[in-house]
């Protein structure tokens, strides 16, 4: 009886290491597709998914409680190293993003939530399952479906676009593999940029000293007017993939320099 209860909360902990290895799996994945291998992000990515593929394995394939307690403290060493993976739910409109970060936040509360629970059952030795959880795995591919019908949806509902007559004249910044392009632009004061994020990704594009901040989407593009009092050189970035502050700000940035 004992037995049964283990492995029904063991299989809860194993779905949920399997969840969290199939995205950084395809982290990895999208990442080499990408060409950003050379990211430090990228280590992480890989050194996250090979635990998970060996934690998920031992869920798997064991039944004890050495097996149960690995796999819930890989679980929340996978937590902290990739929380960020949980802020995909709040991007709805972002089909990737949003998938990743629903899958994710899953698995990581079943890896948790159904190791701890398997762990106290073990001690107990008590009965506890119910039919519920064989529908465990088709609830979850509901709410993955769920997901990716309304972020595709919202995605091409929400998408704004510049057309080639309201760019005219407009100097154009590009957002590719989470770089700026070109990172160092020259405009005059008055001038409007056309930005576009041609990522898979939501960035945003942020001037403290004008008080700029826009948000695009995947695939949007948008006007960003200079100021006409605008002078010198400013930093401009993407607040959601760069670090740090001021000058010492890194990854995601670039400058505008205005010129007459």
């Amino acid at each position: 009886m004992a037995t049964s209860e283990r492995t029904t909360h063991s299989k809860k902990q194993f779905l949920g290491l399997a969840l969290v290895a199939g995205v950084l799996v395809f982290a990895v994945g999208l990442t080499l597709a990408l060409g950003e291998a050379g990211d430090g992000f990228f280590f992480v990515f890989v050194v996250a998914a090979a635990i998970a593929v060996a934690i998920a394995y031992l869920a798997w394939r064991f039944d004890t409680s050495w097996a149960r307690i690995v796999g819930l403290v890989g679980a929340l060493l996978l937590l902290v190293a990739t929380f960020f993976f949980i802020f995909g739910i709040f991007e709805p409109f972002s089909p990737i993003e949003f998938v990743i970060g629903v899958a994710y936040t899953i698995g990581i509360i079943l890896a948790i939530v159904g190791g701890i629970m398997a762990i106290v059952a073990g001690r107990r030795g008590k009965m506890g399952a119910t039919s519920r959880d064989n529908q465990l795995p088709r609830a979850i591919a509901i709410v993955l479906g769920a997901a990716v019908v309304i972020s595709v949806v919202g995605f091409f509902a929400t998408r704004s676009t510049v057309s080639d007559a309201e760019a005219a004249g407009a100097v154009e910044v590009r957002m590719k593999n989470s770089e700026f392009t070109p990172q160092i632009v020259t405009a005059a004061a008055g001038t409007k940029l056309l930005v576009k994020n041609s990522d898979l990704f939501t960035h945003d594009f942020t001037i403290d000293e004008y008080d700029i901040e826009v948000k695009l989407g995947p695939g949007s593009s948008k006007l960003v007017e200079i100021p006409a009092s605008a002078t010198g050189s400013v930093p401009f970035y993407c607040s959601i993939h760069s670090d740090g502050d001021g000058p010492s700000r890194s990854g995601m940035t670039g400058s505008i320099t205005i010129g007459s």
